[in-house]
């Protein structure tokens, strides 16, 4: 850094012939063998010269600009840095000009004319010291990385390496793991290298060499291995979208090609949920989904060149295809796409949307009847299925968790095409006798994994769970960590098969329905029903998964609201209700967490953590019943009628043990008491 204006000195040849080139020797400089300089050190003649191997001395400097302790040490390094940087451009512009190596388009360049081996030594550092806290460093590197994305980008041969150097190290800092400046910096270089890159001149061709480089950069990152570089890929596509959207001969080349790399990415995140990979591909989509419906004029007819999808119409029929995916997050991506090329810029949900997806429906009804039947056979459960397996084997656990996640796929779907109009109940409840169809297959993986999780059943109930899964809780402990991912898709299938359920059960829907729902009331599936709200970790939903408990009681609770309904309109009695009010009983009269029994356990201090936690568990689940005025409905009324004063009894009883967690509970038991109450005037106060 400190030689200055007479840095080329360190590149000058005494052996150079007459006529030689100037630039020849600072070529070898960059040449990938290891090459020393002299470097002349000292105030004037006789120089004193030091031999320096570059590709020794680069690391060295970058890692004391960046590392150095010494103040004086690493502002040296710095400038040496920034140096080096500068010198290698300028014997890119002695070598070969801004245009072509030899002048000829596309023409090999000879590895001595190639510098993109130095740039991808240094501009990770350059990068990381532009958007560093080192203020010196700062104010150098970042007018310089912003200097050098103008620079590369005025070139009009394609693939420059130089060009695709720096590109690749701007990609690499928007998806570091650990440095947020660095991000934005990248983030922000990225949207400039696109934007000097369709601001330059020349032919059709040559002003958008640097701009088609980088899509194809982002579409081969996107199914890249590394999620890091995947969820670069993904921001820089949702960066580029303000600029993409006035780009209509670039978005007409590219932009469909993009919707399976970004699906592909998106599989790929399904896998590992680290780095927010799954969230930033849905966003990407998104992107290049809305993209579309902007250019839906450019897009509505065929163009061979654009790749293998020609057209809107290809993209809608491609996306339909991966509706019934067997990852979740894949298949409702497609549906997104699907449902929002057919609406175009419609309002999403609303009667243009759902006239739109009929009318394409009316179309290809055969199409219909192929997908319907695709779902059926991946859920492709019968009775003699073993869904069964030793946890500690791993292959029969993965083959448990492939059956779930197909039986998972085919109710997902057969909700989806239910709401949106796609299908119709009488097209669900056609084949229900077969013994793949989606809901008779859900019912047998409800009847056996549904309540594996369960501390105590009764017999019946018991006897249908499988044993070896059953018996790996018994003998350890609610969700004991061998049966965990069966576990997790167990009351996934729970939950999709609930919806299931209530995308038949609309009002109005009729007899046949409710004797549809009949013909799924087993009484495995009624106590999971039931544990969905008095009993959730019997369920399977752990306690950190809020959401998925409120979804799942609340969607019994819609199931039982539903059926009354068709009861009160049409007199029809449902099975389904009647071995629900046996499961609710059950819950509300067992041991552990009984509440008549809640006092003499309270008063002989023998309240447990574990019976504590179901006691919490019972009254959220009375409160839930009260507050959707299904109480009358499935609890019998002398219980119903005795149970005002019980709890008020209990609450007594517990605020008076004067234990923190007991406090909790009377205040608990107090408010249900004061709730269920009917008479409202509080009687039952009277009468303690």
């Amino acid at each position: 850094g400190s030689i200055g204006g007479e840095c080329h000195l360190a590149v000058a040849s005494d052996g150079l012939e007459d006529g030689a080139a100037a630039g020849a020797s600072a070529a070898e400089l960059f040449e990938p063998r290891e090459t020393s300089i002299d470097l002349p050190l000292g105030e004037g003649e006789p120089y004193r010269r030091v031999g320096v191997s570059l590709e020794r001395l680069t690391p060295e400097v970058a890692r004391l600009a960046v590392h150095g302790v010494d103040a004086e040490v690493r502002l040296a390094a710095c400038e040496a840095l920034h140096g080096l940087v500068c010198f290698a451009v300028g014997v890119g512009v002695t070598l070969i000009g801004r245009g072509s190596s030899s002048g000829d388009e596309g023409a090999p360049r000879a590895a001595k004319e190639r510098m993109d081996r130095f740039y991808r030594l240094v501009m990770p550092t350059v990068l990381e010291l532009a958007a560093g806290t080192y203020q010196v460093a700062e104010a150098m590197f970042s007018d310089l990385s912003m200097q050098l994305v103008h620079w590369f980008t005025s070139n009009r041969d394609r693939d420059n390496p130089e060009s695709l150097a720096l590109l690749d190290a701007i990609l690499d800092g928007m998806c570091n793991e650990s440095n947020v400046r660095l991000r934005e910096h990248s983030t922000k270089l990225l949207e400039e290298f696109m934007k000097w890159s369709l601001r330059r001149k020349g032919t059709a061709g040559e002003s958008k060499v640097n701009a088609e480089e980088l899509l194809r950069r982002l579409q081969l990152r996107l199914s890249d291995p590394s999620a890091l570089r995947r969820v670069g890929a993904c921001l820089a596509l949702r960066r580029l979208y303000s600029v993409l959207a006035n780009q209509r001969s670039l978005v007409d080349q590219f932009l469909l090609d993009f919707f399976p790399h970004v699906l592909t990415a998106l599989a790929l995140a399904t896998e590992s949920i680290e780095h927010n990979a799954v969230a930033e591909a849905e966003y990407a989509l998104h992107a290049v989904t809305e993209l579309a419906k902007c250019f839906a004029d450019t897009f509505r007819h065929p163009k061979s060149a654009r790749g293998r999808l020609t057209c809107t119409a290809e993209v809608i029929d491609w996306a339909w295809a991966h509706t019934h995916a067997p990852q979740r997050a894949v298949r409702s991506a497609a549906m997104k796409v699907f449902r929002g090329l057919l609406r175009g810029t419609a309002r999403s949900g609303g009667t243009e949307e759902r006239e739109a997806v009929a009318t394409w429906a009316a179309k290809r009804r055969q199409d219909l009847g192929v997908v319907a039947l695709a779902c059926t056979v991946v859920s492709g459960l019968t009775g003699d299925e073993p869904l069964d397996a030793r946890p500690e084997f791993i292959d029969e656990r993965r083959r448990v968790i492939g059956q779930l996640r197909g039986v998972q796929a085919a109710l997902h779907w057969h909700k989806w095409a239910l709401d949106k109009g796609v299908l119709q109940p009488a097209d669900l409840i056609a084949k229900l006798d077969e013994p793949a169809h989606p809901l008779r297959a859900a019912v047998l993986c409800i009847d056996r994994l549904g309540l594996i999780n369960a501390r105590a059943l009764p017999p019946a109930i018991a006897a249908c769970i499988s044993p070896q899964m059953r018996a790996c809780v018994e003998s350890q402990k609610q969700y004991a960590a061998p049966i965990m991912p069966v576990l997790t898709e167990a009351s996934q299938v729970l939950l999709d098969f609930q919806e299931a359920l209530l995308s038949v059960l609309i009002p109005g829907c009729g007899e046949h329905i409710v004797r549809l729902v009949d013909k799924c009331a087993t009484e495995g599936v009624c106590m999971a029903l039931a544990a969905c709200v008095f009993s959730p970790d019997d369920a399977g939903f752990t306690a950190a998964d809020t959401l998925g408990r409120q979804n799942a009681a609340n969607c019994s609770l819609r199931i039982v609201k539903q059926l009354r309904l068709e009861k009160q309109r049409e007199g029809v009695s449902s099975k389904l209700l009647q071995r629900l009010k046996v499961a609710v009983l059950w819950y509300l009269e067992r041991p552990e967490a009984s509440v008549p029994r809640l006092r003499e356990h309270i008063a002989a201090g023998t309240m447990t953590g574990a019976m504590l936690a179901n006691v919490d568990a019972i009254v959220a689940g009375l409160r839930m019943l009260h507050v959707s005025d299904t109480l009358r409905l499935l609890v019998k009324d002398d219980f119903r009628r005795a149970l005002p004063a019980e709890l008020l009894m209990c609450s007594q009883a517990a605020a008076a043990a004067d234990v923190t967690s007991l406090a909790r509970l009377a205040g608990a038991l107090f408010h249900l008491a004061l709730a269920l109450d009917d008479s409202h005037t509080h009687d039952i106060f009277e009468g303690l």
